[in-house]
């Protein structure tokens, strides 16, 4: 790693870790998986990242900070027995994520101690605005298009302050996609896990977020899905 660069640095509050780099703040609190990263400024609206939805209310059992990266594992309250692990990872600026943009990776894992169980799970944000554009990882390069696209795995979202905000499932680990666009808000559903989980498997699925500029924001968001594209497959990285 550049000795130079700015390792964003998680600091404890009241309501739980927050962390800056280069202007940018987020926030999280591991007890509220639903809530995911705050991410500010933005125009004096909330735009929350990467919620981690994992149906009944979820025990938190252990989580820790790790360099860029902060853990959390929960036992959920529910049928399904399923325990839940996500790490949020803030990417490191001018490598992983082009200069003057922030991103976070979720990855998101899942097992069970049920013979056999429903491990659904989706990663959910929402974010000031409502002009938005989607891509599939699968074109070369990444075509950004306006209006509803069923096999698009991104969605590049115009919100105020000249800023955009970029949401990404990674192609191998999509259920679905969706998309619903309000006056002033827009909500991407990212749904991890489509199929049943037997007892001594792992499940394992990544959504990225960033914010940066909006002049230029085609270029930069492709280079975070083709980022994204070469993540090694979850379970040997």
């Amino acid at each position: 790693m550049n000795p130079t660069t700015v390792r964003p640095t998680w600091s404890v509050g009241e309501h739980g870790l927050s962390g800056t780099r280069d202007g940018t703040t987020a926030a999280l609190d591991p007890a509220c998986p639903a809530d995911g990263l705050t991410v500010g400024p933005f125009a004096g609206s909330a735009c929350r990242l990467l919620a981690v939805e994992l149906g009944a209310a979820p025990a938190l059992i252990d989580h820790w900070v790790r360099g860029d990266d902060v853990v959390a594992v929960y036992e959920p309250a529910d049928a399904r027995r399923l325990r839940t692990t996500a790490m949020w990872r803030w990417l490191e600026s001018g490598v992983a994520a082009p200069a003057g943009t922030a991103a976070w990776l979720v990855v998101v894992s899942a097992q069970t101690a049920l013979l056999d169980s429903d491990p659904r799970i989706t990663v959910d944000s929402r974010i000031p605005g409502n002009c938005v554009r989607w891509a599939a990882s699968t074109a070369d390069p990444p075509r950004w298009r306006v209006g509803a696209d069923p096999v698009a795995n991104a969605a590049l979202v115009r919100g105020p302050d000249q800023r955009s905000v970029l949401i990404a499932v990674h192609p191998a680990d999509r259920r679905s996609f969706t998309v619903g666009i309000a006056p002033d808000r827009v909500t991407v559903r990212c749904g991890l896990f489509s199929s049943r989980v037997e007892k001594g498997v792992l499940l394992r699925g990544r959504v990225l977020a960033a914010v940066g500029p909006t002049a230029g924001d085609d270029a930069w968001a492709s280079r975070l899905l083709d980022h994204l594209d070469a993540e090694p497959p979850p379970l040997t990285a």
